[in-house]
């Protein structure tokens, strides 16, 4: 016969026992149980499971306290990580809209970032999501953007470069279509990279590139001449186009 929470909590009535959330599922029959010194048990849980935690390894009874309420958070390594349970995409977007606003009135000259991670509806998969929000936030950091909020579904090809996880591959397919782009922004500080990412934004169009770099169109037909000689590639080739855009995605993320 299987084992229900219920029935566990009927018997230990003399004890101080409170359910802080999760009463619908007391009924739930449990296939198994764990014994933890603290919370790294959320990164393998898969649903079915009773973890009984010792508290060795927690900081204090807070950490266990405080997670009664729709929202949890940690502070890890100087950064706030949220956890929103059982919220919608549109709620947490809102959340977070707000809290940025809060935080830029109180603390205007400390720029903060935020991203956010995949939902998920599985506990096993929250370490998953918050290393996601890791990937979400460097990107952030990378465009400069403060103050506003990146959520992982709204990413587009980013979600699909940021499921790729052997990194080294990735640093090879960057290091093969801008080697020497890099190689010499770095000893010359020629600002190569900054201006092929200016000329993809601008879809390829001088004029534009002219305009946003305040630049004559001489000027930005010779720096594409100079890149094309630099990297043996025809700028004006779809697939070399395309190579080296996906190149500058994967540069944001390292």
């Amino acid at each position: 016969m299987a084992v229900r929470l219920q029935k566990l909590l009927e018997k230990v009535t003399d004890q101080e026992i409170t359910v802080l959330a999760g009463r619908e599922g007391l009924k739930n029959p449990i296939r198994w149980m764990h014994m933890v010194e603290g919370v790294e048990i959320s990164t393998f849980l898969e649903g079915g499971e009773m973890a009984f935690v010792t508290g060795i390894a927690l900081a204090g009874e807070e950490e266990l306290t405080e997670l009664d309420g729709p929202v949890h958070y940690a502070v890890v390594g100087g950064q706030i990580a949220l956890l929103a349970a059982n919220l919608p995409l549109e709620r947490t977007t809102a959340l977070l809209t707000q809290l940025l606003a809060f935080c830029r009135r109180e603390m205007p000259d400390c720029p903060l970032y935020c991203g956010a991670g995949r939902a998920t509806q599985s506990i096993r998969c929250v370490h998953k999501t918050y290393l996601l929000a890791q990937r979400v936030l460097k990107l952030q950091r990378k465009r400069g953007t403060a103050w506003t909020s990146a959520a992982y579904e709204d990413l587009n090809v980013y979600r699909l470069l940021m499921a790729v996880e052997d990194g080294e591959l990735l640093r090879e397919y960057v290091t093969a279509a801008l080697g020497p782009l890099l190689a010499c922004d770095e000893t010359g500080g020629s600002g190569h990279i900054a201006f092929l990412t200016a000329w993809m934004e601008c879809n390829g169009s001088i004029q534009r590139t002219a305009e946003r770099l305040f630049l004559h169109r001489n000027t930005v037909e010779y720096h594409l001449k100079r890149i094309g000689t630099l990297l043996g590639r025809d700028l004006g080739d779809l697939d070399t186009r395309m190579e080296l855009w996906l190149a500058l995605k994967l540069l944001n993320l390292q």
